[in-house]
């Protein structure tokens, strides 16, 4: 659904952790010379905002995927300084093997801190992107998953406490990857068929008839798009199944 990108009047601006593309309340647009604008011109600006808003959503959650799964990397490296722990009967090693996880953890909080998009938001507190009030790409708060593992293993018992503990943070780690990935794929998804329907619409020769045929469209394929998982979904949204819709 090549149009899906023709038919967002706009795109607003990120607020807060959340941005939207929604349909403008007017069913009308003007030049900066005050003339209607055409549907042809309308098309051009509503597939750049969707285009855009796409992009901004794709860079997100895979900035989001690779905190996370440096995060993963990191938390693993830790749980082995947890097992060598708990098998040394030396105190100053397992001081200094505790002396290892702190500096650890204080490099997972710098990866959180430096997830940030293209806008300054720290990717892993959470976004989502919206079509029509429909969910399109959700990243969920990932941030606790950079929190101080708050072990100890300068004791036996400490050690054997962590190692215990080392099994919820690393599968905390890996879900958070996993999420993050399957939002990247999503975005990447959206945006690969906002670019490959608006092509197929040019070439094809179709055109929004008006302002109104973007709104109802938009209507349309926000239904459609919500709950769409993978990429054999996504590539059953082909241009000529949607633009029948205007004829």
């Amino acid at each position: 659904m090549k149009v899906f990108a023709a038919s967002l009047l706009q795109s607003t601006s990120l607020q807060g952790s959340s941005s939207a593309l929604r349909l403008d309340n007017q069913r009308t647009t003007r030049s900066s010379g005050g003339e209607e604008a055409t549907s042809s011109e309308v098309s051009q600006r509503l597939t750049a905002g969707a285009s855009l808003q796409a992009s901004q959503a794709t860079s997100a959650s895979r900035i989001a995927q690779n905190a996370t799964s440096e995060i993963l990397s990191l938390r693993k490296q830790q749980q082995t300084l947890v097992e060598e722990a708990q098998i040394s009967n030396d105190p100053e090693r397992r001081s200094l093997l505790q002396t290892e996880i702190d500096t650890l953890d204080t490099e997972i909080q710098r990866v959180r801190d430096e997830a940030v998009d293209r806008n300054g938001n720290q990717v892993l507190n959470g976004q989502t992107f919206v079509i029509e009030g429909n969910d399109v790409v959700s990243l969920a708060n990932l941030s606790s998953i950079a929190a101080s593992s708050g072990v100890d293993v300068s004791t036996a018992d400490g050690a054997d406490a962590a190692a215990v503990s080392f099994e919820d943070i690393i599968s905390s780690a890996n879900a958070a990857n996993t999420a993050s990935t399957a939002a990247a794929t999503k975005a990447e998804g959206v945006l690969a068929e906002i670019t490959s329907i608006e092509s197929e619409a040019r070439s094809s020769g179709s055109a929004l008839a008006s302002v109104d045929d973007a709104a109802r469209l938009s209507e349309t394929i926000a239904q459609e798009i919500q709950g769409l998982t993978s990429q054999a979904e996504f590539s059953n949204l082909r241009a000529e199944n949607v633009l029948g819709l205007l004829q």
